[in-house]
């Protein structure tokens, strides 16, 4: 039973920060990919940056917004308070707007001879409810797999000690 919780609390800790992780690292590639659409969308047109909403393919739940080097918007896929994040280019930052939890990735690009900032924003808010829900569940189990350990250790227990019994009763009978 001490093994059991000696490996729940090191195990526990692990399989939460490994998901953590995870779900961090899959918004993330989220972000990278809704840049990378926009990146293949842009294009000049006699002289001019065009940008084809169509071509790109940007994941629900993310938006996404186009600036030149001087803060100029040049497109936005919704509207977002684009003023609240840090624009530091390659860098995933966590801000809280209105309460909620956004993860926001920018990337410095040049297309021909415009210098463009590209920005990706998506709520933390599966990444959350994913972690309390997981939290809940070992919360549950980790109970659980206690009692059940206590309950085996038992049974193990008293079937290991019974032959010693059956010796000492028959060593008392014998006299």
């Amino acid at each position: 039973l001490l093994f059991s919780v000696f490996l729940l609390s090191v195990l526990i800790p692990t399989v939460y920060t490994n998901v953590s992780h995870s779900l961090n690292q899959t918004l993330r590639a989220r972000l990278q990919m809704s840049i990378s659409g926009a990146l293949t969308a842009l294009d000049m047109v006699d002289g001019q940056l065009d940008l084809d909403p169509e071509d790109m393919d940007i994941p629900n739940g993310i938006a996404l917004a186009v600036f030149e080097t001087d803060g100029e918007m040049l497109y936005e896929n919704t509207h977002w308070e684009w003023n609240t994040i840090p624009m530091t280019p390659d860098e995933v930052n966590t801000v809280t707007v209105n309460g909620r939890k956004w993860m926001t990735l920018c990337q410095d690009c040049e297309v021909r001879e415009w210098e463009l900032t590209i920005t990706a924003v998506s709520s933390m808010g599966y990444v959350e409810e994913s972690l309390n829900n997981l939290s809940i569940m070992l919360s549950f189990l980790m109970p659980v797999y206690l009692g059940a350990s206590a309950l085996g250790a038992f049974f193990l227990a008293k079937n290991a000690m019974r032959p010693i019994k059956d010796i000492t009763q028959t060593a008392l009978a014998i006299g």
